[in-house]
């Protein structure tokens, strides 16, 4: 246990690191921050101090060390977990990133919405499901009245193939944005997942009545009334698709199969004809 003396010899030399550190001298204020730590190496303040030297020169695996450095002394010192996570990720160390994100949510701390929200799409974008579902269920018992967190949470549960629950959220989202129609065309993924074919279909005509010229959901929409034996309407969708893509050989291809559904083999044949040589 360090002495008396020992602490204020290396409160001492923190102090003058800070100053040299605000003067914009990085490199002494790293030596003081140094000569404070062969002081006193278990004074965890002066640990925080070289993270933060070490993070302006973006030393990030420098700073990282320091940082567990502090959670080696000081294991319930959680907003470390919040730093390392937030340098891993710029030292794209992403599984430890994730791996001290997730450590430090389950203390849920206090901290603004947008914080969370932060962590929450990086969890999306690294395909971490369940802790971006957690962060997000998190945020809403901060502030229930988020109809793009509860969208969010309908996206997220979608993808996981648990539509009911997608449904609850995206009706939630849906109550406070009505004329939103990005929450229309994920209720026709939905409905399409569940099934239920006449739901999908009203969604995704609501959707293309303010988007009609959206290339999957046409494309899309065109291959639901296939299931149906519905060829005209689906020739329709395939027709609009076609407007935006003209050369899209999968199109020409779903042209050709369903005017030859119709009987209407010449026709078809044209549009195969565009496959070929647009491959």
């Amino acid at each position: 246990m360090a002495s008396q003396i020992q602490l204020e010899a290396a409160e001492y030399n923190m102090k003058a690191g800070k100053t040299l550190q605000k003067e914009g001298n990085i490199d002494q204020a790293i030596t003081k921050y140094k000569t404070a730590i062969d002081v006193c190496p278990d004074y965890v303040p002066v640990w925080q101090s070289l993270a933060s030297a070490y993070e302006a020169q973006k030393l990030w695996s420098e700073a990282i060390q320091c940082y567990e450095k502090v959670l080696t002394l000081e294991p319930d010192k959680i907003e470390m977990y919040a730093e390392l996570g937030r340098i891993c990720r710029q030292e794209r160390q992403i599984p430890k990133a994730i791996t001290h994100y997730q450590k430090y949510l389950e203390y849920k701390p206090k901290k603004p919405v947008q914080f969370y929200l932060n962590i929450a799409a990086f969890f999306t974008n690294q395909k971490q499901i369940p802790s971006a579902i957690a962060t997000y269920e998190h945020i809403l018992g901060i502030k229930p009245n988020q109809p793009g967190v509860h969208y969010k949470l309908g996206d997220l549960y979608l993808q996981s193939k648990q539509p009911d629950t997608a449904l609850n959220y995206f009706q939630a989202a849906m109550e406070a944005q009505p004329d939103n129609q990005l929450i229309s065309l994920k209720l026709a993924e939905l409905y399409q997942q569940k099934g239920d074919l006449p739901q999908a279909i009203a969604h995704y005509q609501k959707f293309l009545a303010s988007n009609p010229d959206d290339f999957p959901a046409n494309k899309t929409l065109g291959d639901i009334f296939i299931k149906q034996k519905d060829y005209d309407r689906a020739l329709e969708c395939y027709l609009k698709a076609s407007e935006t893509k003209p050369d899209s050989p999968q199109i020409n291809r779903l042209l050709g199969d369903t005017l030859l559904r119709k009987g209407l083999d010449n026709q078809a044949l044209n549009y195969y004809r565009r496959v070929i040589m647009d491959s």
